[in-house]
Formats: C-alpha cells, sequence, structure tokens
C-alpha cells in the first residue's frame, strides 16, 4: 500500500471514528454542525467577499472555529464544514501563518484549489469530508437497497441519495463512481 493510500485510509478511518462518538443513525444525514460543537469548533457563516472560497478553519481568540461562506448552497456549505473538520482533525500540527493583524492562524481555506488534488493535506480532508458525508460502505448498501426497489436510471439513484445525505449531485455521483 502506498503512503497516499494509507493517509487517505487514515482519514476515513479518522471520519468513521468521528461519526461512532456523535451516535449518528445510519441513513441519516450526518449533523456537521453538532460534530463541530463536539469537536471544541465553532461554525460561522459569514459572507466571504471572494466567492471562490467556501470556507476556513483559523483560531480566533484561541478558540477554533470554522468559517464558512453563508452565499453558497447548503450543500456546499455542510462539505465545507465536514473539510474544514477533517483539517482540525487530521492536521492539528500543521505551521501557521500571519494573517493581516499578525495573529499565528493555520493555513487551511477550501477554495477552488482543494478540489484539483494538488495538496495532500487537501486530499486527506476531502476523502475525511466524504466518508464523513457519506460513508462508503452505507452509501454502498443504500445504492444497492434503492436499485432493487426500482431506482433503476442511474441520475434517480444518485439524486435520490444526494438529496437523502443533504449533499450535492456531484458530490454523491463521486462517491458513487458514476461522474
Amino acid at each position: 500500500m502506498s503512503n497516499l493510500s494509507k493517509s487517505l485510509q487514515k482519514s476515513r478511518e479518522e471520519a468513521q471514528r468521528i461519526l461512532q462518538r456523535a451516535n449518528r443513525k445510519e441513513g441519516q444525514a450526518t449533523d456537521v454542525h453538532a460534530i463541530a460543537e463536539m469537536l471544541g469548533l465553532d461554525v460561522k457563516e459569514l459572507s466571504i467577499p471572494d466567492s471562490s472560497v467556501s470556507g476556513f478553519l483559523r483560531n480566533e481568540d484561541d478558540a477554533p472555529e470554522i468559517v464558512v461562506n453563508k452565499d453558497h448552497s447548503e450543500e456546499r456549505q455542510r462539505f465545507t464544514i465536514a473539510h474544514e473538520i477533517g483539517h482540525f482533525v487530521l492536521h492539528a500540527s500543521s505551521p501557521l501563518y500571519l494573517d493581516d493583524v499578525h495573529t499565528a492562524q493555520p493555513a487551511f481555506f477550501r477554495d477552488a484549489e482543494s478540489s484539483r488534488a494538488t495538496k495532500i493535506s487537501e486530499i486527506e480532508a476531502n476523502q475525511f469530508a466524504a466518508e464523513l458525508l457519506m460513508p462508503n460502505g452505507e452509501i454502498a448498501e443504500q445504492a444497492r437497497s434503492l436499485s432493487n426497489a426500482g431506482a433503476a436510471l442511474e441520475d434517480e439513484l444518485v439524486g435520490r441519495l444526494a438529496k437523502q445525505y443533504k449533499v450535492s449531485f456531484t458530490a454523491m455521483a463521486i462517491r458513487l463512481g458514476t461522474f
């Protein structure tokens, strides 16, 4: 197993541990706000002038918080919160940078770069978020069940699961490997 494979497996396992701690019920959308709270993270919804930025993780007055772009769709906000929780859990010891008022902040922004798969930390956080919102084994079972119940069309199946788990159609299609 390559280092990347091991790293991604660790990301998925960490997400599963958190889902167990949160006592999430199978088949239901993950409550990312409750998980953030459980981990001691505040979530703030703000308008971010740069619409390419979905959110970021920062340490405000020694209290870690996730800032999410309130102008984005609910599904995108949920993925962003899950992604930033992933950074918090997986990359707690990452280096800090100084912001414009010289406060040490972790350098985690979810933006267009995050989905390009160019930085290992972003790939790990995306993998974590996908598992937190759409647990792989559970999604596979739900897909089989819906297929057996007559949701034969691929788009219909993806759409039903996306709605059930409160994620975008694209995220679910990627998760199912149909995109």
